[in-house]
This record gives structure tokens, sequence and C-alpha cells, in this order.
């Protein structure tokens, strides 16, 4: 190389813009709450208040930032802490009677008829300039079956999801029970205090999980959970998306590390 020339400065990757930029989706007044569309995990024992917190979240946290709900529960239609949420998606979203939102077996059919549905719909939305259609899927409570939490429709779906405006919700008393698949790619994770310890506990599997986000790696990760849930009905929150230092949580609330 000829002493005189100058060598090219580092390359930078910047991203390639869109000739129509996507209209930005609504996104939730709290600042601390994850950024929609998300890919969520709820991790805890029964009787932890999991089911309430999801609920306060759908209603309140992400208030008018969905244009549908839909449920895969299979106590839902005996469990009447979800009664405020059917009233919110009938009255509030004007979604008809007519119109199913809750079904009490997993149901892999109607979970590509929401997929497909979703993804005409934001395209259509997109044409024309306006914000992706925004859907809520919740799958709750399905650990026990391998066939639900291991199977290809729900790796599908909390992997492609996000692309047609939809947002996923695994809620499970169990983490391990999971595929790895939800366990690595949740944006958004929500653990309350376990009832196990030990090597083959959950609270460890988390630990390991999210080591990579503290100082102090899994040992950290295992104890500042186990510090904030101390308090009756507490979770900690793990906040994928957040710059370091920003990324645990005490509930909602920053926890600054």
């Amino acid at each position: 190389m000829d002493a005189q020339q100058k060598k090219a400065p580092a390359p930078r990757v910047r991203p390639m813009k869109p000739d129509v930029p996507d209209a930005p989706m609504r996104q939730p007044k709290y600042d601390t709450l994850p950024r929609i569309p998300t890919r969520a995990l709820l991790v805890a024992p029964s009787g932890s208040s999991k089911t309430t917190t999801l609920i306060w979240w759908l209603m309140v946290g992400a208030k008018g930032l969905f244009d549908r709900i839909y449920i895969f529960c299979k106590t839902g239609a005996c469990d009447s802490s979800w009664a405020p949420l059917i009233k919110h998606i009938r009255e509030d979203l004007r979604v008809p009677e007519s119109e199913q939102v809750m079904w009490s077996d997993w149901d892999p059919q109607a979970v590509q008829e929401i997929v497909d549905t979703a993804a005409s719909m934001t395209a259509y939305q997109r044409k024309k300039g306006r914000p992706p259609f925004s859907v809520a899927v919740v799958v709750d409570d399905h650990a026990e079956d391998s066939k639900v939490v291991r199977g290809k429709e729900l790796g599908g779906l909390y992997l492609k999801g996000r692309h047609y405006g939809i947002s996923t919700f695994v809620t499970s008393q169990s983490y391990k029970l999971l595929d790895p698949i939800i366990r690595k790619n949740a944006l958004s994770l929500l653990a309350w205090r376990t009832r196990t310890s030990g090597a083959s506990s959950d609270s460890q599997a988390i630990a390991e999980a999210v080591g990579g986000t503290l100082p102090g790696g899994a040992r950290q990760a295992e104890a500042l959970p186990k510090d904030i849930t101390s308090e009756r009905y507490q979770f900690a929150y793990i906040d994928a998306t957040a710059q370091p230092g920003k990324i645990w949580h005490r509930g909602w609330e920053e926890v600054g590390l």
C-alpha cells in the first residue's frame, strides 16, 4: 500500500429505511412497561397473583393498545378472575359476542387463524400508512401439557408473532417445563418467589438464563429476585430490551444497578 494512501475508516452498519416507513405502534404511558409487541413470560406458583398482574397489565397498563385479546386458559370458563378482562374485551374493545375470544383447550387451528388474520390486517394497515393491527394472545398455565408448551404452534407464535403485531403472554407455574424457545426469547420476564430451591429449581434455572445481565452473574441473579420477592405478591421484572443497568425492576419500578 502506498505510504501516502489513507486507510478507509471502519464501516458502520446502519438500518436501511423503507420508502414508506411503518407507522409506530401505540405504546404504554408508563415508561417501564414493556414496549409492544412483546414476548412476555410470567412464572409463579399458584396463588402468587400472576393472573391478577397480567389482567391489570392488559386492562390498565396497556389500556387502548390492543385491538383484540385472545385467551387460551383451561380454567377460564370457571375462574371469575377473568370476568373483568372479558367485559373489557366486549365493551371497551367492542368485540362482538359472535367472535370467540376464550378457549378452555389449546386449539392450534384457532391460533393459526389468529396469526393469519393479524398478518393480513397488519399488511393492510401498513399499506395505508397506519399502525399495525395489535393483538394480545394469552396462554395461561399449560405447563403440564408438553404438546402446548413444547409444540411448534406456540413456539412459532412466540418467534414470529411480533412481525404481525402480536404480543404473546405465557403464564406458567414452572419455568423449566417450558420449551427453550420460549425461555430464551422472552423479552419480558416476570418471576415471583418460587417454593423450591437448589440445583434443579426454577429459581436457579432463571438465574442461569439471565445471569449475563448482572455483574455478579448467576449468583447475583438468584439472590436479587429473592430479595425483591420477599414482599408478598411482589415480582421481579427483567426487561431484556432495556439498556444495561435498567433491565431489572421491583414490580414495575426500576432497580438501579
